[in-house]
Parts: structure tokens; C-alpha cells; sequence
């Protein structure tokens, strides 16, 4: 019988211990293990890199068609190695394959003819992918941004793709839909339209989820894995360029917004926005369809988001039963699209006004996208009336993040609408928000061309923080000397302008003489070179 493995790993743990720093009971120990196991092998140093291409770039680009097969027959698999742990086999060969592919266009769409149909499937991606890539590879700094020198023709491409389509099993169904998605602007035979079709309806494709899917990206990662997914997308942009194709497409596009899969159909919503220039009535119903499902998820995908985005100018009576419930949507990511798509409609056209006013009296998320939607907007002069007394509720909000989302409306001052900027300060400081942060308020009056205009403002703000000084309040604790240089270059701005109106001066000098008062270093600082 052989030797009991007991003991070893303690052996092998204890000899890592240097020899100089061992006690007498890890000396005995060490030598009872060596006579049972024999000298410990050293280990080898650990060594780290990237995983090269079994056969480097320099070679590969003297290799000929035979020497590729035999690589090829050589790497046919992914279990098929490298001694070297450094370098890799199929899939790291394929990385340069499609390299080339992409520089002797023509060369390897004759070559994919004669590689072994039960090979590694990414020698055949590659060859695709290479083919129909209209942009330039990076290669070295010597040859960046060469561009082909043997590009495929549109008639290779097409012999290409016709023959990987009729590989068993199908493997390569994802990138040829892919390379026709790059080339959509092509005029692709009827044949291949309907290979497209093909990938979009079969019921042999696999759905299997890559990722678990915990948030509604995950479902859209999912879907464009999916060779139905893909499909979806490639339809989409065929559409895009050319609308006669809808007769072909019709089917597949029927099919995939009434998929069982949530992935799919996030994916199937692109061709939804494709319709939307065909027949937006169409493309309305397919959307409808494609929604109905038992999974609020969906929603929020970025594909239906896009639609949203585009069709609610046109259909927003027909969407808002979907806002609605995406306004109410315990997904945070469905309720933030649900108000985004909601506060749009009705800031351009006046449209769900109770549901805006549900956004406000909603949920967190609800709020905070509103309060972002509407500091944007709030100096827009066709918007500022409306959304005036929605910021005010804003200000007041319980939240600390909706406050200051909606106190970022001093960041979109330009400088000239004070009108507006009189207005929406007023409520400001007449709220908590502004303490929530000074220094923003503070920049926008900087940036304000007639400070005479807001004069009484100025007063009430320079008041407000005399007050909080004197008390040795929280403001005291952030930053005081930024925002307090601020406010005195303000009143000191402010009486320059306001020389048409002595009571305008006399209040400035008031307030910088209650701040000397005060004791705020910062106003002798402004006034060294001013004279009373």
C-alpha cells in the first residue's frame, strides 16, 4: 500500500517557513515529514500575462492557406492547447485570423471553403466578422489604421455567408446576422433576407439566459445572446435602410414580439422603432403587443425605452395606460423612464397633468427624475410658468438628493434670464434647500449680468447668512470663506450697479458693516483697495 497523504499539506506548509526564524517544534516536525514524504519540490514563480495567440501576429502574416489549415487542424478545438500556459489554442488563433480576414478580404472568403466543418465554429465568426467590418483595424504603431488590401466583394460576402449557413447545428447564426447588420445598407439578395428570417422564427434556437437576470439590463444582455435576439436587431436596421423589406420581415417581426422570452422581446422592440417611419399606427399595435407580458421589467429595457422616447410626440393617449404603470412601478429603473417619458409629454405638450402630479406625490424616484427634468427646463421660457410651482414643492421635499436635484436649476443660469432667476430664488431662499447647499445659489448670482435687478434677493440672502454666522450654525462648518468672498463681491458688485438708487447703496453699506461687525475677515480683504 502506498503512503497515507496525511500530514502533507502541513509539511509542505511548514517548509515555507524561513529556516532562520523555525522553532525547535517546527524542525522536529519538518524532519518527522521528511523522512514519510521525501524532500518538498520547490514550486515554480507564478508568472502572469495575457493569453497570446498560439502562432504570433508577425507569422500569421506570412502564412499561407495551406499553413493556416494546418493550424487550424492543429488548434480544431478548444480543448486543444498550447504547451506553453501563456499562450492559448482556437479561440486566441481565431483573434488573428479574423485580422487578416479583414486586410486579404477576398483570399479568405475562398479559404473558409476548405476549413474542417466540425472545427472550432469562431474560425468561421472570425472569417465573418473580418469580412464585414467596414472600419480599420489597429494592428501595430508601425501599420495603425491600414486599411484592406484584398477586401471582399459584396459577392464574396454573400457566397460566404451562404455557405457557413449550412453548417450542422447552425453555430454561426449570431455573426452572420451580425455582419449583415453592419452591411445593412447592402442590397442583400431575398435568400439571405429570409436566412434572417429563419433565425428569428425557429424554434431550435437556444434562449438560455447567460446571467440571472436582476435588473432589466440583464434581460436585454440576455436577448442580444440569443441568436432570436440578434435576429431582432438585424431586422431592425434592414428596416431602417430600406422599408420595402417589411413584407419579408413581417412575419419574424410578428413572431418575435409575441416571443414567450422577455429577452427577446426588448430586442423585438427595435424593430418596433423601425416601423415607427414605415406606419407608426403599426408599429403602436406590434409595441402594445410586445408589452403585454408579466414582467414590468421589460419596460426599461434601452430598445423600448427608445420607442417610448419616439412615439409618445404622436400616440401618447394610446402610452399612457403603459406610463402610468410605469410611473407607479416598484422597479425603480421602470418608474425613473415611466416620469422621464411622462414630465416630457406634458412639458412640450401639456399632456397627463394627473399624472404629473402623481410623479410629485410618488415615490422617490419619481420625484427625483421630475426635480431633474425640471431644474433643466425651468429657464426655458415656454416652460418656466409651469414648472415654477412644481420646483417649489421640490425645495420643500423630504429628501436631501430630490432637494439638491432640484436646487441644480441655478446650474443652468445663463447669466442674462433674470427675470426668471428672480422668481425661482425668492422660493429658494424662502425654503431649507438653500442650505442644502449655498455655494450653487451663490455661482448662479456670480454669473447674474444685473444684480441691481435682484437686489431685495441679495438683501434677504445676505441677511440669511449674517444671521447664520452670527449663530455659529452648521453653515459655519462647510464652506464659509468660499461662499462669504462670494456674497461680499456680490453687495460690492451690487453698489456699483445700483449708483442710479441711493437707498440700493445704503443697504450695501448696511450689510458690510454688519459683516465688520460680525467679524468676517474676508470683507477687510474685499475692501483694501476701496475707499468709503
Amino acid at each position: 500500500m502506498g503512503k497515507s497523504p496525511f500530514g502533507k499539506p502541513q509539511y509542505i506548509l511548514l517548509s515555507g517557513i524561513p529556516e532562520e526564524v523555525r522553532s525547535m517544534r517546527v524542525k522536529k516536525r519538518i524532519m518527522e515529514w521528511e523522512r514519510k514524504f521525501g524532500q518538498v519540490q520547490s514550486s515554480s514563480n507564478i508568472e502572469s500575462g495575457w493569453i497570446e495567440s498560439p502562432i504570433s501576429r508577425t507569422k500569421v502574416e506570412f502564412m499561407t492557406d495551406e499553413q493556416w489549415l494546418k493550424a487550424i487542424e492543429k488548434y480544431k478545438t478548444l480543448k486543444d492547447k498550447h504547451p506553453d500556459d501563456l499562450k492559448g489554442g482556437a479561440r486566441e488563433l481565431s483573434r488573428e485570423l479574423e485580422v487578416q480576414a479583414h486586410k486579404h478580404g477576398q483570399r479568405f472568403a475562398k479559404l473558409v471553403l476548405h476549413l474542417p466543418q466540425d472545427c472550432y465554429h469562431g474560425y468561421y465568426d472570425a472569417i465573418i466578422r473580418g469580412i464585414t467590418k467596414k472600419e480599420t483595424y489597429k494592428f501595430d504603431k508601425k501599420q495603425d489604421k491600414i486599411p484592406p488590401s484584398e477586401s471582399a466583394s459584396f459577392e464574396d460576402i454573400c457566397s460566404v455567408i451562404r455557405y457557413v449557413s449550412t453548417l450542422k447545428g447552425n453555430p454561426c447564426a449570431k455573426e452572420i446576422c451580425e455582419g449583415v447588420a453592419r452591411l445593412a445598407d447592402y442590397n442583400w439578395p431575398e435568400d439571405i433576407l429570409k436566412y434572417i428570417v429563419n433565425c428569428a422564427v425557429d424554434p431550435n434556437n437556444s434562449i438560455d439566459n447567460i446571467i440571472v437576470e436582476k435588473s432589466c439590463e440583464d434581460i436585454y444582455i440576455n436577448g442580444i445572446n440569443t441568436v432570436p435576439g440578434v435576429a431582432a436587431i438585424t431586422i431592425a436596421r434592414l428596416l431602417s435602410e430600406n422599408d420595402n423589406r417589411f413584407k419579408i420581415f413581417k412575419p419574424a417581426i410578428l413572431h418575435l414580439i409575441n416571443h414567450h422570452s422577455a429577452a427577446v422581446r426588448s430586442c423585438a422592440a427595435a424593430c418596433c422603432s423601425a416601423m415607427l417611419k414605415i406606419d407608426r399606427d403599426k408599429a403602436l399595435e406590434y409595441f402594445l403587443k410586445l408589452t403585454d407580458i408579466n414582467d414590468e421589467r421589460l419596460l426599461a429595457t434601452p430598445k423600448v425605452k427608445e420607442f417610448l422616447y419616439s412615439a409618445y410626440h404622436t400616440h401618447y393617449n394610446e402610452l399612457k395606460k403603459i406610463i402610468k404603470t410605469m410611473v407607479k412601478s416598484r422597479e425603480s429603473k421602470v418608474a425613473e423612464i415611466g416620469t422621464i417619458v411622462q414630465i416630457r409629454s406634458w412639458l412640450e405638450y401639456g399632456k397627463g397633468e394627473e399624472l404629473t402630479q402623481i410623479c410629485l406625490n410618488g415615490s422617490k424616484t419619481n420625484r427625483l427624475e421630475l426635480a431633474k427634468l425640471f431644474a433643466k427646463n425651468y429657464f426655458e421660457k415656454k416652460y418656466f410658468e409651469r414648472v415654477k410651482e412644481y420646483l417649489k414643492n421640490l425645495f420643500n421635499d423630504p429628501s436631501k438628493e430630490v432637494r439638491n436635484a432640484a436646487l441644480q436649476v441655478f446650474g443652468k443660469f445663463g447669466g442674462s434670464e433674470v427675470d426668471q432667476l428672480k422668481e425661482i430664488l425668492s422660493i429658494c431662499l424662502k425654503s431649507p434647500v438653500f442650505w442644502d447647499n449655498p455655494s450653487v445659489v451663490l455661482q448662479a448670482l456670480e454669473r447674474c449680468y444685473s444684480v441691481d435687478k435682484i437686489s431685495k434677493e441679495i438683501f434677504l440672502l445676505s441677511d440669511l447668512m449674517s444671521t447664520e454666522l452670527t449663530k455659529n450654525s452648521r453653515y459655519l462648518e462647510k464652506s464659509l470663506f468660499l461662499d462669504v468672498s462670494v456674497m461680499i463681491k456680490l453687495v460690492l458688485r451690487l453698489y456699483d450697479q445700483g449708483s442710479y438708487c441711493s437707498e440700493i447703496r445704503s443697504k450695501c453699506l448696511d450689510v458690510i458693516d454688519q459683516m465688520l461687525k460680525a467679524r468676517i475677515g474676508e470683507v477687510i480683504n474685499e475692501l483694501k483697495d476701496i475707499e468709503r
